[in-house]
């Protein structure tokens, strides 16, 4: 049995609770059901009738189908809590993402999982999640185009073939055709974004998914050699709110009321916190996007005073000037 027609486990445990639900269940109408052919169906069941599972599935002339001798035999696979945790976790995501084409396929995969659940376990697994909320800001609105084109992009990058597209810049606000080299496809904010070299500009950039248009894929495999996973997860790590810009190294005073706020959290990898005398703290970290930073420090209303880089004091004055003249 080759890796592509091997049967999943989901589908042998799902088909055997069909069978076992059903009293009995005939050739076609486990092909109908599960999407299949018939041939597939016959392949699975001698695989459920094979240790570690035998199930004990026969075929009865009498009614024409197929019953399970060995119900008990059943498989489901136990939990621990911290694992329940985490599939509510996953149900919540997948309620956040709302109809997006990943919300939908989490709750898919979600389906899948508790088909080989214990009974006991199921009807937790199903109301349990309300328990739980997972927000994401801002709310997604990926576009439909962007679930067509994930499949391709991955099977590029694995195989380090070039790809070539149309993409609309939010910067200059004009189309142009990118050939770029694929390096990783990475989901941050309710987005899919690709990681690339670009050929036009000559750098590494970010492309957006869902501003992607006419993507081909150059059949030339090994076409370019990437940067290490490691490579691109630490720069990718380095930005602060997922804006990429030149690297700094930023000093932020927080007064002592803000300060307990600031040391419940990793707000950076790269961050050391100081506690002072007087209760506040001294943030530094190493960061691309200044202005993201500025904008964070401004969100704390006068409870948090950059002083290192210049760059980062000269952008928070700016922006406290602008607000003061637009508010007269």
């Amino acid at each position: 049995m080759t890796a592509g027609t091997r049967p999943t486990m989901i589908r042998l445990c799902e088909m055997q609770k069909y069978i076992v639900d059903h009293g009995h269940a005939t050739l076609i109408e486990l092909a109908e059901h599960f999407g299949v052919s018939e041939r597939t169906i016959k392949r699975d069941i001698r695989q459920l009738n094979q240790p570690p599972m035998n199930a004990g599935i026969v075929y009865r002339t009498k009614e024409g189908g197929y019953r399970c001798e060995n119900p008990s035999s059943m498989t489901t696979l136990p939990l621990t809590d911290e694992e329940l945790q985490a599939l509510f976790l996953m149900r919540a995501l997948a309620d956040s993402l709302g109809k997006t084409s990943l919300g939908q396929s989490l709750r898919e995969a979600l389906r899948k999982i508790q088909s080989v659940l214990p009974d006991s376990v199921q009807g937790f697994v199903a109301g349990g999640y309300q328990s739980l909320a997972c927000f994401i800001d801002p709310p997604p609105n990926e576009p439909v185009e962007t679930c067509r084109y994930l499949r391709p992009l991955m099977l590029a990058t694995a195989h380090r073939r070039r790809v070539t597209f149309t993409y609309a810049s939010m910067s200059s606000q004009r189309t142009t055709t990118r050939t770029v080299d694929p390096y990783l496809l990475f989901f941050r904010y309710a987005r899919w974004y690709l990681r690339a070299y670009c050929h036009e500009r000559g750098e590494e950039r970010d492309f957006a998914v869902g501003r992607m248009e006419d993507v081909g894929v150059d059949p030339t495999p090994d076409a370019f050699v990437p940067p290490s996973r490691e490579a691109l997860m630490t720069a990718l790590g380095e930005r602060f709110s997922g804006i990429e810009g030149t690297s700094y190294t930023v000093k932020i005073r927080f007064d002592a009321e803000s300060a307990p706020r600031i040391a419940e959290r990793t707000w950076h990898p790269t961050q050391t916190l100081e506690a002072q005398a007087d209760g506040s703290c001294l943030l530094t970290m190493t960061v691309e996007g200044l202005s993201a930073v500025a904008g964070w420090v401004m969100s704390f209303c006068g409870h948090a005073i950059p002083l290192a880089p210049r760059e980062l004091v000269t952008e928070v004055k700016r922006a406290a000037r602008a607000l003061f003249t637009i508010n007269g």
